[in-house]
């Protein structure tokens, strides 16, 4: 597959921005409920990014079983997005307990 015309990638990127801005909101609200938590290891990170999946797996069940609404589903996709990307943070700056 070939790369997208420039103008196709503008609005997907666009689209998107909604999404970017709630995973870097929620990644700000992480930081100020819960401080750096530089003293956690890479799998306290994973274990918890775990969690969340499992609520995520939760919540897609009550969709599938007819429940309409997607905001809570939302909600827990966001929270493992902001936790992935804390984590990446987290190992890109050395910040993790060995």
């Amino acid at each position: 597959m070939g790369l997208l015309p420039y103008e196709e990638a503008t609005k997907l990127a666009e689209r998107d921005t909604h999404v970017l801005d709630s995973i870097k909101l929620e990644r700000i609200r992480q930081e100020m409920k819960f401080g750096p938590q530089n003293d956690k290891t890479i799998m306290f990170w994973l274990a918890t990014i775990m969690e969340e999946l499992g609520e995520c797996a939760a919540e897609a069940q009550q969709i599938e079983a007819g429940d309409e609404r997607r905001s809570d589903l939302v909600m827990e996709l966001v929270q493992v997005a902001a936790l992935a990307m804390r984590l990446i943070g987290k190992i890109e700056r050395g910040e993790l307990k060995s």
